[in-house]
């Protein structure tokens, strides 16, 4: 009978040191995945910001607006790169692993959206875009990430639509770009005097893009987010090429209409935004890249030589000026038919 007491006590022992080894087991556990929300509630998550669809995904994209403060615990692509940027011929410029994402030319939706490394969380799986392509890991594999993409042989990838110049007026592919509205000048103030110490020059392009994506519900069916663009940028002169975003202050006002098509999206394609379009904004003190979503279509099936050509008809006036220097010197009116 007198056992009884020492035999309760090594039960209740071994009950407490079981339940301590299984709280820090769930505390590891918790440890390996870091969760706040932003100020738009949308979850951050390890570093990258997590959506449970790619139509939430899609969705914020095309509402974000970039230049805003990083929330805390994510560090974007778009921060990351203006950063990045050469600013005078001394500067390093990109890292690496920022130069294969600047190639991809995103839209700054996805500039705002996408972390530094070009991650996303849809779902359960890590969308991370690399050399071209949109990787899709399940998201069991974060503790062996970087394993993973260091060999991504046998993950999933789809081709992100990519640039290739295609200067055919009015038409551009879903991956083309049409920059030929540029105007080189060098902003001289009241006096005279030169405001830079090199060149600059306006650019004032449209450019297509498309993001795969897939739905459970939809097994083996291509589908692509496709967007037609207009971007409006400034570039400066250093000692052996032209750099993407100057950094002097500007101001953009545009007044411009028009349309965008793809004549051959199949019959259960649609267009989310557009086909026609109307602009009318004045935007001052930038320093970045301006961009407008001219028109987004929602293709079922894949790209072939029927519709993966824009049909772009765009009319107006867009007014470049660098801010402090005369007009003759710093303006720029781009005007009529512009594609």
């Amino acid at each position: 009978m007198k056992r009884t007491p020492i035999v309760t006590s090594l039960l209740l022992a071994g009950l407490l040191l079981t339940f301590n080894a299984c709280k820090k087991g769930a505390d590891a556990v918790t440890a390996s995945t870091s969760k706040s929300k932003g100020v738009n509630g949308v979850t951050i998550e390890n570093g990258r910001l997590a959506f449970t669809s790619h139509k939430e995904y899609y969705k914020f994209i095309e509402t974000v607006k970039p230049g805003t403060a990083d929330d805390a615990g994510f560090h974007s692509l778009y921060t990351a790169l203006n950063a990045g940027y050469k600013k005078k011929d001394s500067d390093p410029g990109l890292s690496s692993t920022l130069k294969d994402l600047d190639q991809f030319g995103f839209p700054e939706g996805f500039l705002a959206t996408l972390n530094e490394k070009g991650e996303v969380k849809i779902g359960d799986e890590i969308i991370w875009y690399h050399d071209g392509d949109k990787y899709f890991i399940p998201a069991s594999e974060e503790a062996n990430l970087d394993l993973v993409k260091q060999n991504p042989v046998g993950i999933k990838k789809m081709a992100f639509g990519t640039s290739t110049p295609n200067n055919a007026r009015p038409y551009i592919t879903v991956t083309g770009l049409d920059a030929r509205n540029q105007h080189e000048f060098f902003p001289l103030d009241a006096n005279g005097n030169g405001l830079v110490g090199s060149n600059r020059k306006y650019v004032h392009e449209i450019y297509g893009r498309f993001d795969p994506y897939t739905d459970p519900s939809l097994p083996g069916i291509d589908l692509h987010h496709a967007y037609i663009m207009l971007r409006l940028k400034m570039e400066w002169r250093g000692c052996c090429d032209w750099n993407p975003n100057a950094s002097e202050p500007r101001t953009e006002t545009v007044a411009v209409s028009g349309s965008a098509t793809l004549p051959g999206k199949s019959r259960l394609s649609s267009y989310l935004q557009g086909p026609t379009f109307t602009i009318n904004d004045t935007r001052s003190n930038l320093r970045e890249n301006l961009e407008y979503t001219l028109v987004i279509a929602d293709i079922v099936g894949g790209f072939t030589n029927g519709n993966n050509v824009w049909d772009v008809d765009m009319t107006g006036t867009i007014t470049s000026y660098f801010e402090g220097s005369t007009n003759a010197s710093g303006q720029w009116i781009n005007t009529g038919a512009l594609w």
